[in-house]
Parts: structure tokens; sequence; C-alpha cells
């Protein structure tokens, strides 16, 4: 009996997890990219390097609301995997991330630093 509540909690576990990283990095699409939102509510959204760019570093100042409590914070690009750019945008009012493989580009690509570099 012991056992199979043990399996039962991890397929729990498992159900809830796997859902919530396909939110946050997105789904793969055709070209080789990943896109999704991040489910905030925002105010405000602000960001440096003006939409998805995976040549320049950026971040996203969103004035978001959650529960009621409104706070501004930062969102900065970054490297997930030495071949995995995550990008942070604004799009519709929206705040959005977007995975993007810098592989694509060229084999030699790689992220390095919040940026797609060869």
């Amino acid at each position: 009996m012991r056992i199979s509540n043990r399996i039962l909690i991890i397929i729990l576990i498992l159900a809830i997890l796997i859902p919530t990283l396909f939110l946050t990095i997105g789904v793969q699409t055709p070209s080789g990219k990943f896109t999704g939102d991040l489910n905030l509510t925002v105010e405000t959204c602000e960001e440096t390097d003006y939409g998805r760019d995976p040549y320049n570093f950026g971040e996203v100042t969103a004035t978001t609301v959650d529960a009621a409590i409104k706070e501004t914070r930062v969102f900065v690009d970054y490297c997930r995997a030495d071949n995995l750019l995550v990008e942070y945008y604004c799009k519709d009012d929206k705040l959005k991330t977007s995975g993007i493989e810098c592989s694509f580009y060229g084999s030699e690509w790689k992220c390095r630093e919040g940026v797609c570099v060869k």
C-alpha cells in the first residue's frame, strides 16, 4: 500500500510540474523557436531591445498586478543552456517570453550572456 501512495504522489507532482514548465518555456514552433506567455497581468511593459532580438541583450521592466499586489519587476534575457536563449519582450500589452535556439542561425552560434553570438 505504501508504494502505491508514493507513486500517486509522484504522479500528482509531475502532473503539476510538467504543464508549468510548458507555460514558462512555451511551445516549440517549426522555426526552432519557443513562444509563450508568462500569464502575468501587466499594467506597463517597457523593454530595452524593442522586441524579440536574439542579437542584443535586453531587459523588460513591467508593472504587474497579482492578487491585488502591484509591483514593478525586471526580467532580463538569459542563457538557459549553451544553445538556448530565453528572451523577454512586450507584445499587445502583455509580457511574453521566447526560448530561441541559437544554433538555428548556424551551427557555430551559441548563447552567451543573454544573446546569441557567433
